[in-house]
């Protein structure tokens, strides 16, 4: 009986809260934007005649190439492959390009590709028009299946995915059930790791790579020829705790390749550093940009390269294990389906979004800028 009053408190201060939420606070840092459109005419205004652009997916993702012709050695760095983190992304991408724009010799050749999920972006949200996660998306081997233990059991199926406003205001007690039956790491992992099930779903990873995949690998493949070095950062944000930095890299090898560049400037010890495989959340998740970025390169562009180093780099926006990030999703994706005419919920969703993965405080703005800039200027000397 109490968790019953428990559950009807909760609801009722989730019903509460979807009437009242305050508006998006305007943002004052010149490189954070808050729409698409914004983001992107800040990014093309500060290219200059140095760099090569290709445009991709009707022209709104932006891929920005300061050759040298002497080196064939690339660093490359991507945003917003998750839609509404790009607005982060493209801070920092923004802080590289006016940070590079004087300068005539680089020692690599620089790709900066802006807005890969150009739809995501604009609506707020991390799928794309499909509803596909297109982190999850770069599959190899057509390895396209998952058995998601979220389908098996409908009570976790409706506090992930919920169809009706009687199974969305059920959060609190489903989510108690959750951690009870399956504990914190696990539930994490259901929501993280993706499915290749159900479309409607949160976390889908599709049934076939994606039109945005394949015309970034077909678009870049051009630049890059045998004797090609690649060292890539894709740009993240949310999961993780609130002002964290967190490196993750898919092998042992990469960490050791990454660490020299870090450690020679002591700026390693203030990141939160990870290999996937040994990160309880992230272990069984595939489908990664940098998983399949080599691979997809030579499928997808018809070219070999030399050697391929990826790694994430995720700034968390959130406390409580990224609880409070799910909440958002959850409305996301219900809306999406289920509520597609409430403008008013729409519009609390967009909102809800944009600021847990890019939080309109002064401090946060700051340390990813800090970072972001840090990290390619680390790898780019």
């Amino acid at each position: 009986m109490l968790l019953y009053f428990i559950c009807v408190f909760f609801a009722f201060l989730t019903s509460f809260y979807l009437k009242v939420r305050p508006k998006q606070p305007k943002m004052n840092n010149k490189f954070f934007s808050t729409s698409f459109e914004e983001a992107k005419l800040k990014f093309e205004s500060e290219l200059t005649d140095q760099w090569t652009i290709k445009l991709i997916n009707n022209d709104e993702t932006i891929i920005a190439v300061l050759p040298n012709p002497n080196s064939n050695d690339w660093i490359i760095h991507t945003s917003g492959i998750h839609g509404v983190e790009g607005y982060t992304g493209s801070a920092i991408q923004l802080r590289i390009l006016m940070e590079h724009k004087d300068q005539k010799i680089n020692t690599k050749n620089i790709m900066l590709v802006h807005a890969m999920n150009p739809y995501g972006m604009r609506h707020m949200h991390r799928v794309n028009a499909n509803n596909v996660d297109l982190n999850r998306n770069n599959i190899l081997n057509n390895d396209f299946r998952s058995d998601s233990l979220v389908f098996k059991n409908s009570w976790l199926n409706s506090l992930i995915n919920p169809k009706t406003s009687f199974e969305f205001y059920l959060f609190p007690f489903l989510l108690i059930y959750s951690l009870f039956v399956y504990g914190l790491k696990t539930s994490v992992q259901l929501i993280v790791t993706g499915q290749y099930q159900k479309q409607t779903a949160m976390s889908y990873g599709g049934v076939e790579h994606e039109p945005e995949i394949k015309e970034f690998y077909k678009a870049i493949a051009p630049f890059f020829t045998k004797n090609s070095n690649i060292v890539h950062i894709d740009l993240h944000t949310g999961f993780g705790k609130y002002m964290n930095e967190y490196l993750m890299v898919d092998t042992r090898r990469e960490k050791n390749y990454f660490e020299q560049y870090f450690q020679a400037s002591s700026n390693i010890e203030t990141a939160n550093y990870y290999i996937n495989s040994e990160f309880p959340e992230y272990k069984h998740m595939k489908g990664g940009l940098i998983n399949g970025f080599q691979q997809l390169l030579e499928l997808y562009g018809n070219v070999q390269i030399e050697s391929y180093y990826g790694m994430v780099q995720e700034f968390g926006t959130v406390n409580f294990a990224g609880i409070p990030i799910f909440i958002k999703m959850r409305l996301a994706n219900f809306v999406k389906f289920y509520k597609p005419n409430d403008k008013s919920l729409i519009e609390i969703s967009r909102r809800d979004m944009y600021e847990v993965f890019n939080p309109p405080s002064t401090e946060y703005q700051e340390l990813c800028l800090s970072k972001g800039w840090k990290r390619f200027s680390e790898l780019l000397n």
